[in-house]
C-alpha cells in the first residue's frame, strides 16, 4: 500500500507540474481577429490619396531616316520624364544616332543632349550636340510622339538635316496616386501601435502584426462589460 500510495503521489505531482508548465507557455491574450482575443483588431482600410508628381526613367532604341538619305540611322539613348499632376511634362533626353551603312572612315555619330517639354502625348524637344570625329556642333529641335520623332539637325555652314524615325518610346507615364488616410468601421478605432502593444482596459494588449497597417490598427476599445452583481 505504501509503495501504491507512493506512486500515485508521484503521478500527481507530475501531473501537476505539466498543467502549470503548460499555462506558463500558454499564449498572452491578444488583440487580433482570430481564435478567442481578449479584443478585437482588424486591419485598417486604406483609403484613395491624391496626385503626385512621378519621374519616369527610359532606356530606348529606334530608326532615323534624313530626308534624302535612304540607309537608316540608328538611334539609342535615355530619357528622363517628370510628370506633374496636371499631366504636365518636362525632362531631358540623351541620344547617340549613327549610320547603319558605312565605311570605317565614315563613323561620326551625333551625340545629343535635349530639353523636353509637353504633355504625355507630345513633347517639344530642343538640345545642342557634336559629330564626333569631325568635332561640329550641332543644334536640334524636334517633336517626340508615342513611338513616333521628327526634328531637324543643323551644324554650322548652313547645312540642315530634317528627320523622321521610330523609336521605343511610348506614351509618358501619368502622375502616381498616392496612398489615402486609413480609417476604421464602427465600432472599432483607429489606434496607433506602439512597438507591438496597444492599451486596452488599463493595460498593453499584444497586437497580431497581421493586424497593423503604417503603425495604426482598428481595435475595439470598448472595456468588457462587468460582471453582473449578486441577485
Amino acid at each position: 500500500m505504501t509503495i501504491l500510495r507512493t506512486a500515485v503521489f508521484v503521478m500527481v505531482f507530475a501531473m501537476t507540474l505539466v498543467t502549470v508548465g503548460g499555462s506558463a507557455s500558454a499564449a498572452p491574450a491578444d488583440c487580433s481577429n482570430v481564435g478567442t482575443p481578449l479584443t478585437t483588431c482588424q486591419p485598417p482600410a486604406i483609403g484613395i490619396g491624391g496626385l503626385r508628381s512621378r519621374g519616369d526613367t527610359q532606356v530606348f532604341g529606334g530608326l532615323r531616316w534624313n530626308f534624302g538619305d535612304s540607309v537608316p540611322e540608328l538611334q539609342i539613348g535615355v530619357r528622363y520624364t517628370q510628370t506633374q499632376t496636371n499631366s504636365v511634362v518636362y525632362g531631358a533626353k540623351l541620344d547617340l544616332t549613327t549610320q547603319l551603312a558605312m565605311q570605317p572612315d565614315q563613323f561620326k555619330p551625333i551625340l545629343r543632349l535635349m530639353a523636353l517639354g509637353g504633355d504625355r502625348d507630345v513633347q517639344g524637344e530642343a538640345g545642342v550636340g557634336i559629330k564626333a570625329f569631325a568635332w561640329q556642333p550641332v543644334f536640334a529641335a524636334g517633336v517626340q510622339a508615342p513611338y513616333t520623332n521628327i526634328g531637324v539637325n543643323y551644324m554650322l555652314g548652313g547645312i540642315w538635316q530634317p528627320y523622321a524615325g521610330f523609336n521605343t518610346l511610348g506614351r509618358v507615364v501619368g502622375p502616381r496616386r498616392g496612398a489615402g488616410p486609413l480609417s476604421c468601421g464602427s465600432p472599432l478605432t483607429l489606434t496607433s501601435v506602439a512597438g507591438s502593444t496597444i492599451q486596452y482596459n488599463g493595460g498593453p494588449v499584444t497586437v497580431d502584426p497581421a493586424t497593423i497597417v503604417r503603425g495604426s490598427t482598428c481595435a475595439n476599445l470598448t472595456p468588457p462589460a462587468p460582471p453582473p452583481g449578486p441577485v
